[in-house]
């Protein structure tokens, strides 16, 4: 199932994307505005090719 997946971390108080591969990428989304930002985080990035279709974007709260 997660063969050909990958998670990524988005850290929303710096709007970054970091990769799976430690490459970090800027992605401006109002998650402010959007209670489901994740999804639009993640749109962006396969939008922009960062990403694939079966990859997980998940939050980094600390």
């Amino acid at each position: 199932m997660f063969e050909d997946s990958a998670f990524h971390i988005f850290d929303k108080s710096t709007s970054t994307l970091t990769l799976f591969t430690g490459e970090i990428k800027q992605i401006d989304v109002n998650h402010l505005d959007k209670p489901d930002y994740l999804s639009a985080v993640k749109q962006k990035a396969i939008s922009s090719g960062l990403i694939g279709e079966s990859d997980f974007v998940c939050e980094w709260d600390v």
